[in-house]
């Protein structure tokens, strides 16, 4: 009896445990984050990437190129960032490379794309207006052909969406960045679908939807601060703008695209695609109007084009009236390009002074120690330059007497025509300098004047007269001024050291 009871409650206790599993994970379904999926495509330096750096709150600044297929992902709040998360969007970038197309396979789901939980963002290249429309083309044609197996649900919904669109009428007007910023953290109430079968819905005009590839298309034109560079540049004016946008708009009608200009750098638009984006993917409500008047800030959203809109803006420019014409002829590329480096503002904050002088301490503690070294060092080059010139004048002293030893016999007779005051004579030399320092050069001998008050007057001794007087004063130089020439020497040897020191 007691083992029959011990088996009971060891079943009611699986049963137990086994019911606190089922209603945990129950309860984690129920409050699971909704995912859902944005593909970015575009060409290489085209501006996606700063896009979505600005999008993810990085810094646009300091962007890393990512290789391939790069992933991010982005949490979605209904009122504020302080509540729990509603959603989240993962972000798929393909890197600009179509021969990297079936890694897109990661992003794109049978389930992603029946549930129409994904977005297509194509981001352009506005710094070079003349391929806008190849770029946009090229994109377009990898989605319709990795999409090519849509389920005709996603269809429906695309040309649903398309007919029920309205103006919103909280956002009376459009908002710059800034506004944007604020009115995103109003409550976001979310849209609610109107399913009744006997409401008229408008027809869809033959141009609109004529490739539903069952996904909603942001059509996002990047660098539009470029636009000033272009009128100075290339001389583009409202004319050429004006039917840039009237052709990507006609390309964005018939795809049910919404088309965006942008800049990450300005950080213009950038909110508002992302609110447009939340409410593709979560059904909040949208807040912005339909905006064509800032040529930087254009925003069409889907629905709300048509081909009449267009038409009117298209008979405003001049530059084109046949529509059908090729976008290249009308835009053409430039001959020659203008190369500006790119502006990025960047704020510079100054650095903390202790910091700065904790950083330069080591050096600074380096050079303060070694103050009496350095003098050492010069004390010992003034000396062996002192001992070199003092070597130098030994030299010298020796050529001299040598010539006036083997002029002896000529020096009587020629002595008595030169005057005995040596201050007469001139050596061609700055005053108050060293006779034999080598930092005052020395005049040649020929330019020597003798008897003579005017500098460089000609000689009119003879040869041997004059050898003879130059050896005379050289010895007299020697007897008399030998211990004054020392004496002067080694005077100028500790005013070079004080100049040193000073």
């Amino acid at each position: 009896m007691g083992r029959g009871i011990s088996e009971s409650v060891h079943i009611v206790e699986e049963d137990l445990w086994n019911q606190i599993l089922k209603e945990s994970t129950n309860k984690t379904n129920e409050n699971a984050i909704a995912s859902r999926t944005v593909i970015v495509l575009g060409d290489r330096n085209s501006g996606k990437s700063t896009l979505m750096a600005r999008i993810l709150r990085d810094d646009v600044n300091n962007v890393n190129k990512g290789i391939a297929l790069t992933y991010a992902f982005l949490d979605v709040y209904d009122e504020d960032e302080m509540s729990d998360p509603v959603g989240r969007i993962d972000f798929w970038q393909l890197e600009g490379e179509t021969s990297h197309n079936s890694l897109l396979d990661f992003a794109i789901s049978e389930k992603t794309m029946a549930d129409n939980h994904a977005v297509a963002v194509i981001a352009l290249d506005f710094s070079q207006p003349w391929s806008l429309a190849e770029q946009l083309h090229k994109w377009l044609n990898v989605l319709s052909e990795k999409l090519k197996d849509r389920d005709v649900s996603s269809q429906e919904q695309q040309k649903l969406y398309f007919q029920m669109y309205k103006e919103p009428t909280e956002v009376a007007t459009q908002m710059t960045s800034s506004d944007a910023s604020i009115i995103s953290k109003k409550k976001k109430i979310k849209s609610t679908v109107l399913t009744d079968e006997s409401q008229t819905l408008p027809p869809i005009e033959s141009a609109a939807l004529t490739h539903n590839l069952g996904i909603p298309i942001v059509v996002v034109c990047c660098k539009c601060d470029s636009i000033i560079q272009l009128e100075q540049d290339y001389s583009f004016d409202e004319g050429v703008f004006e039917y840039i946008q009237t052709h990507l708009r006609r390309i964005c009608l018939n795809y049910g695209a919404t088309l965006i200009y942008s800049s990450a750098r300005k950080d213009s638009n950038c909110q508002i695609l992302l609110d447009y984006i939340e409410h593709r993917l979560f059904g909040f409500d949208l807040q912005y109007k339909a905006q064509l008047q800032e040529k930087e800030m254009l925003f069409v959203p889907s629905g709300w084009d048509s081909l009449a809109k267009i038409k009117v803006d298209f008979d405003n420019q001049k530059i084109c009236r046949d529509p059908e014409e090729a976008f290249e002829k009308v835009v053409r590329k430039p001959a020659t390009f203008k190369r500006r480096e790119q502006v990025q503002i960047i704020n510079i904050s100054a650095e903390d002074d202790q910091d700065f002088l904790a950083r330069h301490k080591q050096e600074i503690d380096k050079d303060a120690s070694t103050p009496e070294k350095k003098t050492a060092d010069m004390l010992a080059a003034v000396k062996a330059r002192t001992q070199a010139h003092a070597a130098h004048n030994n030299s010298s002293s020796s050529s001299i007497a040598g010539l006036a030893n083997s002029d002896s016999s000529t020096s009587a007779s020629s002595a008595s025509n030169v005057s005995e005051d040596t201050d007469d004579i001139r050596v061609g030399r700055p005053s108050g300098a060293s006779l034999l320092s080598p930092s005052v050069p020395r005049q040649p001998i020929a330019t020597a004047t003798l008897g003579s008050n005017t500098p460089h007057a000609p000689s009119t001794s003879s040869p041997s007269a004059e050898k003879q007087v130059l050896a005379s004063f050289f010895q007299s130089l020697m007897s008399k001024d030998s211990k004054k020439l020392n004496a002067k020497t080694g005077a100028d040897a500790r005013a070079e050291v004080g100049m040193t020191f000073d």
